[in-house]
Formats: structure tokens, C-alpha cells, sequence
């Protein structure tokens, strides 16, 4: 897997190994305009617009996404490309959920590198939500979190297995109940998922 990620994960990483290419980052579609949900907001709604991308600052002193680059939003499906200038990619149109404006996180990903979207395997929904509950504060640690979690995987490397994953779901939960809901970003770590910072 050619895939490499700069996240919490790295700071185990070989003292002496050279620090590798970032080749993903995570980003926020941020449309020109949109128009409030009011009613049957569960279900996705995306609509075209104009807008910007404005890409994350990689923790752990990874590289800043830089030059072209590929946007993808998993969760409704929506692919687009652009440049990086200063940290921001201008759209001239991009899918936005109206509906659940708490998925506009999208994933950045360098030119070239492929992004086939597929549903991951049970096997590997199952890791992901045990490394939520385990990694994403957030949760408490409460399987209840987890049980209706929308999970896309992204296949890098073509070999039919998903390497990126996002997720859309409860995203903190509090006094017995679901506080808000939005996204988690993950890797494949080998056998394991890794959340995205």
C-alpha cells in the first residue's frame, strides 16, 4: 500500500527513518451559500455549489498539501479537483449536503493517487467502530454511539479492500443520548484502523 498519513499514529514511528510523503489530508467544504435544512434533515441531500476547501494543517509536522489535488466526499459520493493556494482550494461547484451540513469534511488527496469508493467489509466495520470507542473520546466509550454509523471506504491502490475510511454518526455523545452528529476520518494501520487528527 503506497498510502501514507500524518496522524497521531506517526509519533511511534522510527526516530531514524526520514519522514514520509503526506499524500491525504482532511478538509472543509465550505459552499458560497446554502440553504438552511427544516425539515426530513436525516436523510442526505446534496446540491451543487460554488465554494472553497479549505484544507487542514497535518499534525506531527507533516508536509501541507500543495499543487493539484483530488477532493473526495465519501459519505454522498461526491469526487472534484482543484489546486492548493495557501491552504485552499476554490470550487466552481461541488456536491453540499443541505440536509446534514455536519458532513462537509472531505478528504484531499494528492494528484494521481486513486480513490475508488467501496463498502468496507464487515470485518472492518466492525475494527472501526471498536477503534472509535476506544480512540474517540467523544463516544464515552458507548457502543450505542456506534450502532448506526454510515461507513464508506475509499480503495487507494486498486486492490478491492477499503485503506481510507469515513464514517458520518454520533460524533459525541453525553447523558444517555446522541449530542451531535458529524464524521470520523480512519486509516488502515496492517490489521488495524487508526483515526485521522
Amino acid at each position: 500500500m503506497t498510502l501514507v498519513l500524518v496522524m497521531a499514529a506517526t509519533a511511534a514511528a522510527d526516530p531514524k527513518k526520514p519522514p514520509e510523503e503526506t499524500t491525504v489530508w482532511v478538509g472543509t467544504f465550505i459552499p458560497k451559500d446554502k440553504s438552511p435544512c427544516t425539515t426530513g434533515c436525516d436523510v442526505a441531500k446534496p446540491v451543487a455549489r460554488p465554494g472553497i476547501v479549505r484544507v487542514l494543517t497535518p499534525s506531527e509536522g507533516g508536509t501541507p498539501a500543495s499543487g493539484f489535488v483530488m477532493i473526495v466526499q465519501p459519505v454522498i459520493k461526491a469526487y472534484g479537483s482543484g489546486k492548493v493556494d495557501k491552504g485552499v482550494v476554490t470550487m466552481v461547484s461541488f456536491p453540499y449536503d443541505e440536509n446534514r451540513d455536519t458532513d462537509n469534511n472531505v478528504l484531499v488527496l494528492r494528484s494521481g493517487l486513486k480513490a475508488g469508493l467501496i463498502e468496507p467489509s464487515k470485518a472492518d466495520v466492525a475494527a472501526i467502530k471498536t477503534t472509535l470507542l476506544a480512540k474517540a473520546e467523544e463516544l464515552a466509550n458507548i457502543r450505542k454511539s456506534v450502532a448506526t454509523l454510515e461507513v464508506v471506504g475509499v480503495d487507494t491502490d486498486g486492490d478491492g479492500k477499503a485503506d481510507l475510511a469515513v464514517t458520518y454518526g454520533c460524533n459525541a455523545w453525553a447523558d444517555g443520548s446522541c449530542q451531535s452528529r458529524g464524521q470520523f476520518f480512519l486509516a488502515r494501520r496492517g490489521l488495524r484502523w487508526v483515526v485521522i487528527e
